[in-house]
C-alpha cells in the first residue's frame, strides 16, 4: 500500500510534469530551448530608440518607446512585412555578469506585423552596465536567435 507521502510526491511530479508541457506548448519554453551558441550577433543600437536588423526572413526592426533605464517600464515593438511569426521573446542579460531572469513575451497586433512587449530592467550597483539583449523569432518551422549589446546608463 502507498503510504500518504509517496502519494503527495507523486501527484507533485505529476503536477510539475504537465506545468512543463503547457510552458512548452505555450512557446515560454522557446529561449530555454533556443542554443546561445547558435545565436547570431547583430548590430542594433537601441540606445538611438530604434534600430533593424536582417533574418532569414528579411528585416525585422525593433523601437522602444523611451530610453531604456533600470526599473522603468518601457515598450517594445517588433515590425516586419511579412506575416512570418508564431511567438517572439526578448531577454536581456548582464553581458559579463548574471543579472536575474529578464524575459518577456511579444504579443501580436491584429495584422501580426507588429508585436509589442512590455518590460524593464533590474538595477546596477554601478553607474553603466552592458546587457546581452537577445530576441527569439519563432515560425511555424523553427526558432531563430539574434543578439546585440545595449549600453544602459
Amino acid at each position: 500500500m502507498i503510504n500518504n507521502f509517496s502519494k503527495g510526491f507523486l501527484a507533485l511530479l505529476l503536477c510539475l510534469f504537465t506545468g512543463l508541457i503547457i510552458w512548452k506548448k505555450s512557446g515560454s519554453f522557446s529561449y530555454l530551448s533556443s542554443p546561445r551558441d547558435k545565436s547570431i550577433q547583430v548590430e542594433c543600437p537601441l540606445e538611438t530608440l530604434s534600430c533593424s536588423f536582417e533574418t532569414e526572413h528579411g528585416p525585422i526592426g525593433i523601437s522602444v518607446n523611451a530610453t531604456i533605464k533600470p526599473l522603468a517600464p518601457f515598450i517594445f515593438t517588433l515590425t516586419h512585412e511579412d506575416n512570418f511569426l508564431k511567438n517572439a521573446r526578448i531577454h536581456f542579460e548582464g553581458l559579463e555578469d548574471y543579472m536575474g531572469l529578464n524575459n518577456f513575451s511579444f504579443t501580436p497586433t491584429a495584422d501580426k506585423t507588429h508585436w509589442q512587449a512590455r518590460g524593464s530592467i533590474p538595477v546596477c550597483t554601478t553607474a553603466s552596465k552592458t546587457w546581452r539583449v537577445t530576441i527569439n523569432l519563432q515560425t511555424p518551422s523553427k526558432i531563430s536567435s539574434y543578439w546585440f549589446k545595449l549600453q544602459v546608463l
